[in-house]
């Protein structure tokens, strides 16, 4: 079992960002620690955000012909087991 932070500074603290803004934002407890490549980790997060958001935009959303507005999604029409 994990143990209740005590400290309002202690990661697990502050309740995330709402989804889908805690995609963009880095949490607030990565703003203390050095990121992979030197830079502050906040730095890296939101470059790291941004270059995977454009991967799939370019090929995922738009890269592949697809018309996702036709495409149904069975999980979200309580279709059972997926029939």
């Amino acid at each position: 079992m994990h143990k209740v932070p005590i400290d309002a500074s202690e990661r697990g603290s502050i309740w995330p960002e709402q989804w889908p803004l805690r995609l963009e934002k880095p949490p607030y407890w990565i703003n203390s620690q050095a990121g992979v490549y030197g830079r502050a980790a906040a730095v890296e997060f939101t470059a790291d955000y941004k270059h995977w958001k454009n991967v799939l935009f370019h090929s995922y959303l738009n890269g592949m012909g697809i018309n996702w507005s036709s495409v149904r999604n069975v999980m979200d029409m309580r279709a059972v087991y997926g029939g």
